[in-house]
């Protein structure tokens, strides 16, 4: 097994280019990507709240189905919900309100993040805190809580301020990362279907 990569400035630009071959793969999921980071996420930034076809669109964005109690939500809920996120200076609280939405986990919770505002929040998921952790940016083990989700962003931040790169950008070069170096997640022992690509 070959040594797992350091980061690097040769890393992340190798990583990039890595990702974009790695989605050009399955281009209805690189154009619902580009859809919801060019248009949902505008909508979702102008406005301050998501819409219930925000939702929708962002939901089925790296998950293979729905969750059922997503049908539970209507237009005013969501609305006020992530109204109230949005206005909310402190990032615990501001994932952890986005979860009162039916149907929406921390990751999904962070996706909704990172596609309002690209520049400041990657996504998470297990990918990135594993890479995250081969890069001693982490020590803990990964988990579903908000405690977590801060220690993840402010890794990932302090990665994105030295190397003048974006959430999402960062979000795209740990994937691409774990997918060339390959970090054998179990995926048996994997939980929510909210969690992964």
């Amino acid at each position: 097994m070959t040594k797992f990569p350091k980061l690097s400035q040769k890393l992340i630009l190798e990583a990039k280019k890595g990702y974009h071959q790695f989605m050009s793969e399955d281009l209805i999921k690189l154009d619902h990507e580009k859809k919801l980071y060019d248009v949902v996420g505008i909508q979702i930034k102008t406005k301050e709240h998501i819409t219930l076809n925000n939702l929708f669109e962002i939901l089925k964005w790296r998950q293979p189905a729905l969750p059922g109690h997503f049908k539970l939500n209507n237009e005013k809920r969501v609305k006020e919900i992530s109204k109230y996120a949005y206005k909310t200076q402190d990032e615990e609280i501001r994932v952890a309100v986005l979860t009162l939405i039916k149907g929406v986990g921390l990751p999904s919770a962070t996706r909704i993040l990172s596609i309002s505002n690209p520049e400041l929040y990657p996504t998470y998921h297990k990918m990135g805190w594993l890479v995250l952790k081969k890069w001693n940016f982490l020590e803990e083990e990964y988990g579903l809580n908000t405690n977590k989700w801060i220690q993840y962003l402010n890794s990932c931040r302090t990665i994105m301020e030295k190397y003048s790169i974006s959430g999402r950008e960062l979000d795209q070069i740990l994937i691409a990362t774990y997918l060339k170096h390959n970090l054998n997640i179990n995926l048996q022992k994997f939980v929510p279907l909210d969690e992964f690509l």
